[in-house]
């Protein structure tokens, strides 16, 4: 099935700007991390995120310059996508109590992980239920949760402070 009408290069060229546009803001994610906090920044990133989805997921394909709306909405996506990635584990890292680190860290590649195993099956029988269409609907969504879940993240060292 072929929902763009583009060829398998022009949507893999269209895909790479996310990663174009991850790699040039990786170091400036790192630095906002470090200026405005991880977790704000990983909020940014994360809100950034579910409403590009939504963008991508409204943009009629069929419009004279999807492609084009599409590829300014993915550069962006990279630079949201940075700033989660980028701080993530160091936020683990910084929140896990003395002498938990690894305890921490495999909670983290715990449900990363999860994620990578359970998404794709149940991605997978939603375009097959509905089409190739809700794949941007259904990315938003997670983002979305994600959002929320990050939101309600507590410091421990914060709250061991104020006590």
């Amino acid at each position: 099935m072929n929902y763009l009408g583009i060829s398998a290069s022009k949507a893999t060229f269209t895909l790479a700007f996310i990663s174009l546009s991850f790699l040039i803001f990786a170091l400036p994610a790192g630095i906002i991390g470090g200026k405005i906090g991880k977790k704000n920044t990983i909020r940014l990133g994360v809100g950034t995120a579910t409403i590009l989805m939504l963008l991508v997921y409204f943009i009629n394909p069929e419009l004279e310059n999807s492609m084009l709306y599409t590829r300014i909405i993915f550069l962006v996506l990279g630079l949201a996508w940075a700033s989660i990635n980028i701080n993530s584990y160091p936020l683990i890292a910084d929140m896990s109590p003395i002498g938990m680190l690894g305890t921490f860290t495999g909670a983290y590649y715990l449900f990363s992980s999860l994620a990578n195993i359970v998404s794709p099956p149940l991605l997978g029988t939603l375009i097959d239920l509905v089409g190739y269409h809700i794949v941007f609907l259904y990315a938003s969504l997670w983002f979305g949760l994600a959002f929320i879940f990050i939101s309600l993240v507590k410091d421990p060292r914060k709250e061991r402070e104020e006590a």
